[in-house]
C-alpha cells in the first residue's frame, strides 16, 4: 500500500494560471480566464456561478453571500406527505375500533378492575400519534404548489454556528423570493463558499422542515417518512446582503440576519 502524499499545485485547467483562493474556502476563481473551480473529494472541479441580479442601485458595495439553490420535486412531495397522512389515519383508526372487554376470569374488586381498564385507555391513548389537521395540510401542499418552482435555499458561506445554516435557509426558503440570476463571470468576485453541493443537499429536509409551522412540526409520525427529492441540477448563486450596524440585510427577499452568524473574508 503506498501512503505517499502528493502535493499538487492549484492551477486553472483552462490556462495554466496559478489559483490563488481564500482561506477556508473551497472555491477558486482564475485571475486570469476569471473561471470558477471547487475541490472536491474527487479533485478540482469546474463549477458554475450564478448571481441575483439587484434591481436597485446601491452606493455602498453589497456583500456577496453563497447559497446552494436546490429544486424540489413537489410531485413525490405530496405523494409522500398524503402517504404519511394516510398512514396515521390508519392507525388512529384501528386504535378506535379496539374493544376494552374486562378479563372474564378476573375477579377483582370493582374498583380494581376499573382501575385497570384506565391503564389499559391511558396506554392506548399514549400511543396515539399527532396527525395534523386536513386543511392545514392542504394549505401547505397549496402554498408549495403556487410557485412555479419551488426552492430550497442552503447557506454555504462560512460559519462558526452551525445554527446559521438552519436559521438564514430558513429564511430565504420561507420567502420563496422571485429574482433573476445572471452566470457571474467578473474578475475579482471570490465566492466565500465553503460547502459542498452533495453536503448542501443533505440539509435540504432540516431547512424545509423548519419552515414548517409549530402545529405540524410537533407531529414527527408524520414528518419522519418525509424525505425530499432534488429536481434538477442545484447552483451556487450569490445574494446581495447590505451591511448594517450589527446585521446584514438581504437585499432579496428582505430580512436581516446578524452579523454573528457569518464570518466575512475580506
Amino acid at each position: 500500500m503506498n501512503n505517499t502524499l502528493t502535493l499538487k499545485r492549484l492551477v486553472c485547467e483552462h490556462c495554466g494560471a496559478e489559483l490563488s483562493g481564500l482561506s477556508d474556502c473551497i472555491t477558486f476563481q482564475c485571475e486570469t480566464c476569471y473561471r470558477y473551480f471547487i475541490i472536491t473529494p474527487e479533485g478540482l472541479k469546474d463549477i458554475a456561478v450564478y448571481t441575483a441580479i439587484c434591481e436597485e442601485q446601491y452606493k455602498e458595495q453589497l456583500l456577496q453571500l453563497p447559497f446552494w439553490v436546490i429544486e424540489i420535486d413537489r410531485a413525490l412531495l405530496r405523494k409522500e406527505i398524503e402517504g404519511s397522512l394516510s398512514e396515521l389515519r390508519n392507525h388512529k383508526g384501528t386504535i378506535a375500533k379496539t374493544k376494552l372487554e374486562k378479563d372474564p376470569e378476573d375477579e377483582s374488586d370493582f374498583f380494581s378492575s376499573n382501575l385497570h381498564t384506565g391503564m389499559e385507555k391511558l396506554n392506548i391513548i399514549a400511543s396515539q400519534r399527532l396527525i395534523p389537521g386536513s386543511r392545514e395540510i392542504e394549505y401547505l401542499i397549496s402554498t408549495i404548489e403556487s410557485f412555479k418552482s419551488f426552492f430550497i435555499y442552503i447557506p454555504a458561506f462560512i460559519s462558526k454556528n452551525p445554527f446559521a445554516y438552519l436559521k438564514v435557509g430558513k429564511l430565504l426558503t420561507g420567502k420563496q423570493p422571485a429574482f433573476k440570476i445572471e452566470k457571474s463571470t467578473l474578475p475579482g468576485k471570490p465566492v466565500m463558499c465553503a460547502l459542498q453541493q452533495d453536503e448542501a443537499v443533505e440539509l435540504i429536509d432540516f431547512v424545509f422542515f423548519a419552515t414548517l409551522p409549530p402545529s405540524i412540526l410537533k407531529c414527527g409520525d408524520f414528518l419522519n417518512p418525509i424525505s425530499l427529492k432534488v429536481s434538477g441540477t442545484p447552483r451556487l448563486v450569490l445574494f446581495p446582503f447590505q451591511k448594517r450596524e450589527n446585521s446584514f440585510f438581504s437585499i432579496i427577499g428582505e430580512f436581516s440576519i446578524s452579523h454573528r452568524l457569518v464570518d466575512v473574508i475580506m
